[in-house]
């Protein structure tokens, strides 16, 4: 595309050495044009805010902060799909979803799991094989509704209401909340 730019643009404008061909083509390239863009808009006033830099979610990016879940014994683990390379990077698990487009269902299972209320939440997790759940920052996971929120698994574990079918692994405060899917016993 750039190269078919270039053509176009050295015609309409006429320019015919070949010295001023490869330097328009290099004013087109993709981070040219970024560089130019962010330029322009650090020019223009335009800053980086909170709301875009989610301050809430760098002590989940942390590598030192994957530590204690790295102790637990390896299993799978639910959680913002956004979380999952940091776990597969820092961790001896198995992520439910990671940014990778063939984990389709895992993303939608892992979503579900921390849009859903808790009891229908529990029915996804285990349906997953999930053996942990992990909350992290104060904002929720993308592509939760807000009139679902308040409900959600999600909301209820950062609120501190821990269903009884998840057990606390990590300690007050820890930046990654972690739980563990405690499974019902063979009948006596």
């Amino acid at each position: 595309l750039v190269a078919a730019a270039t053509l176009q643009v050295a015609e309409d404008l006429r320019v015919t050495s070949l010295r001023a061909r490869a330097a328009l083509g290099l004013l087109l390239t993709p981070l040219a044009l970024s560089s130019g863009a962010i330029t322009l808009a650090d020019a223009a006033g335009f800053e980086d805010h909170d709301d875009f830099s989610r301050p809430d979610r760098r002590p989940c990016l942390q590598s030192a902060n994957y530590a204690a879940l790295a102790e637990l014994p390896p299993g799978i683990v639910a959680a913002d799909v956004s979380f999952g390379p940091f776990m597969l990077a820092l961790t001896p698990h198995a992520v439910l979803a990671a940014p990778y487009h063939r984990l389709s269902v895992g993303i939608l299972s892992a979503h579900q799991a921390l849009a859903l209320p808790p009891m229908r939440a529990r029915a996804v997790l285990e349906q997953s094989g999930a053996t942990y759940v992990l909350a992290c920052g104060s904002r929720p996971p993308d592509g939760i509704a807000a009139a679902d929120l308040p409900r959600s698994l999600w909301a209820q574990l950062r609120a501190g209401l821990v269903p009884d079918w998840l057990e606390p692994m990590s300690a007050r405060g820890d930046p990654l909340a972690v739980y563990r899917i405690v499974r019902p016993g063979p009948p006596a």
